[in-house]
């Protein structure tokens, strides 16, 4: 009997990109203080109660650059 390793780890190459892309964007939500987990369910469902993380962002900077 194989054992596969538990450690996080992928068996391709997709599957690291599918793990990193979800770390990307876990961790942008973290920054605009928004829940992950409402952000993936939201864009799944697509309800559209929880705002566009590319519009978050755009507002963000704009307040940003707008302040002295």
């Amino acid at each position: 009997m194989k054992w596969r390793k538990i450690s996080g780890g992928t068996r391709s190459d997709l599957g690291k990109d599918c793990r990193d892309g979800f770390a990307s964007l876990k961790k942008t939500c973290r920054k605009l203080g928004i829940s992950f987990w409402d952000d993936l369910g939201d864009r799944i469902i697509q309800l559209g109660t929880v705002p566009l993380l590319p519009d978050l962002i755009r507002e963000r900077a704009q307040a940003a650059s707008a302040t002295p």
